[in-house]
Formats: structure tokens, sequence, C-alpha cells
């Protein structure tokens, strides 16, 4: 295991009494801070989206540094915070799309893995803790049971669940691309519409993790962090999560209408953590060739500009869950390294 970190062992019920009322200060800070990020979108700005995107950070820096209890005293007192200035409606936003999940995030990231029968956790770099594909895994199904229930209320709307994101759509190219013409604007629709949820809810799942993985990584180089960082290049995805995504892709064949739609736009929020598996079957390919840096460089320019690309790295990491690809580039060096990370 790593030096500089501490271990993330069991402490007496005094000792942790006490080292909860040390940190209380510090959880409550770090949830007016993510409070404060969360804001960010409200008054707008040029950095607007980016700091919203970074709400969850302070709650996942002091959670992974001092526990999951910090994380949620630090979540429950930014949701208290964005209520007092925002009201009760901006209070359950903050709550559901930042709190809550890096809570989740803390808490499972810290727990001790399941006995394997006598060896190490499957999760290289983190022997002993719950494998960071479980962690993914738990965050994906939680964005989906949001995005199910969200789904839901709103199809109960007047013009259905895609009729009201037509509307929204179109409301907003009415005022950020008022020159388009009527047809300009109908095509830019029909083509986002059909998988805008879908492509929030992923970009949403992508984001707290993005926020996770820098938390980690500040904390891990300073030697605070109460697990080591695990290398999220070696991922490996449970097994059980396969099962949510086959079911939805093929209700998403079957029916029609709003149902239709809604499982379409799910099954690509599912999919998500399969895309950041190819990733990790690219970066093992990229160890192979000379200038693999480069070609990396390269690669991401690529997916930024291509959705097909985005799509191929899901279907090689979806063959990856099954196949295996990355066990056959792996060297003897590879094995070492898993070893003694």
């Amino acid at each position: 295991m790593t030096m500089g970190f501490r271990p993330f062992a069991r402490r007496a019920n005094g000792d942790e009494l006490s080292d909860m009322n040390k940190d209380l200060p510090i959880a409550i800070a770090a949830g007016a801070a993510s409070a404060t990020l969360g804001f960010a979108l409200v008054t707008g700005g040029a950095f607007a989206l980016l700091l919203g995107y970074l709400a969850a950070l302070p709650i996942l820096v002091v959670g992974f540094a001092k526990g999951y209890r910090a994380a949620a005293i630090a979540g429950l007192s930014g949701a208290f915070l964005t209520g007092i200035f925002g009201g009760s409606m901006t209070a359950l936003l903050f709550a559901v799309i930042h709190a809550l999940p890096a809570w989740l995030i803390v808490r499972v990231t810290l727990m001790a893995a399941p006995s394997t029968g006598g060896q190490a956790a499957p999760q290289t770099g983190s022997v002993g803790f719950m494998p960071i594909g479980v962690v993914v895994a738990m965050v994906t199904l939680m964005a989906g049971v949001f995005f199910l229930i969200v789904a839901t209320m709103l199809a109960q709307s007047e013009p259905g669940l895609l009729g009201l994101v037509e509307g929204t759509l179109n409301d907003a190219m009415m005022i950020f691309a008022a020159a388009a013409t009527d047809a300009q604007r109908d095509t830019f629709v029909q083509s986002i519409a059909p998988w805008l949820p879908g492509a929030i809810g992923a970009s949403w799942i992508t984001m707290i993790l993005i926020n996770a993985s820098i938390a980690m990584t500040i904390l891990s180089r300073n030697g605070k962090s109460l697990r080591p960082r695990p290398i999220y290049s070696q991922i490996i995805l449970p097994d059980f999560l396969a099962w949510p995504l086959v079911v939805s892709a093929a209700l998403a064949l079957v029916l029609d209408g709003d149902a239709g739609y809604a499982f379409r736009n799910l099954t690509l929020v599912l999919a998500t953590p399969y895309f950041f598996l190819g990733l990790a079957v690219v970066h093992a390919m990229a160890k192979l060739v000379s200038y693999g840096k480069g070609l990396l460089i390269i690669f991401y320019i690529t997916i930024l500009m291509s959705v097909w690309c985005m799509l191929a790295v899901t279907g090689l990491g979806m063959i990856e869950q099954w196949a295996g690809i990355r066990r056959r580039f792996a060297g003897p060096k590879d094995n070492d390294e898993e070893m003694t990370s």
C-alpha cells in the first residue's frame, strides 16, 4: 500500500466523538463552499457553469479526508445554506444533484472490500477497500433512479416528456439563436431532443466522478486521504451493472411514446460506466505503442468533436467487460504494479 496514507480503521467511540467535534467546523465550511459554488449557476457569468460543476468538490474533499460523517454534515450544511438564500426547492436540488451523490461516493469509496476467499481485492491500488468500479456502478444506478423519477413526473405534463424537451429547446433557441430561421431551429431541436435527457444524465455522472478524482488526487498528494488513490486505468465494473442496462435497452425497443423515449435515454445514462471502461482499454493500448501520450491527446480531441467516437469507446468498454481485452495486453510489469500499488 502506498506510504503516507492513514489506515481506515475503526476507532473507539470516545475518539470518534472527539474527532467529529474537531472536524465539525471544517465540514460546515466545506458545505458553505459547496453552496457558494452551486449558486454560481444562478448568478451567471463566464465561469458560472464551471464553478457549478465543482459544487460537490468541497464535500468530497472533506469526506475523503475526514470520513463519511463529515461528508454528511457538509452536505446538510450546504443544503441548509442553499435553502436560506434560494428557497426549499433550491435546497432540494442541491441535495439531490450535489450533496447526496457526494456522500454516497465517499461512503462506498471508504468501505472495506468484501472477503474474496483470502485473496486481495480485485481493484489494484486500493487493496482492502471497495473497488472503484463499484463506486461508479452505485453512482450510475442512483442517477438511473433519479432519472426515472423525474421522467415519470414530467411525463404527466400536458405536452408529455418529449414535447416538454422540444419546447424547452425551442425556447432556448429563440433566445440564443434569434437570427436562425424556423427551419434551422427545428432541425437543431429534432437532432438534439431525442437524446438530450440521457446526455444530461451521462454528463452529470461524468462530472461528479471527475470531482471525486480531483478530490482524491489533491488529498493523496498531501498524504491526507483515508485510502490510497485508485489506479483508474485498471477499473473493473461489477457484473450486476449489465442487467439494468440490458433491461432498459430492451424496453426502449418495445415501448412507444414517452415510455420508449424515457428508456432510450435511460439506456444512455446506464451505459456511461462502459465509456470509462473503454477509456481504460484505450490507455492500455497506448502503453504498447511509441508516442502513446501524443496519440492519447489526439484521441481525446477526437472524442470532444465526435459523438460517434464516444459511442465506439462505449462499445469497446462493453466488449472489455465480457471479453477482458486488457488482460491480453498486461505484462509482468503491470502485474507487479497491481500487487505493490
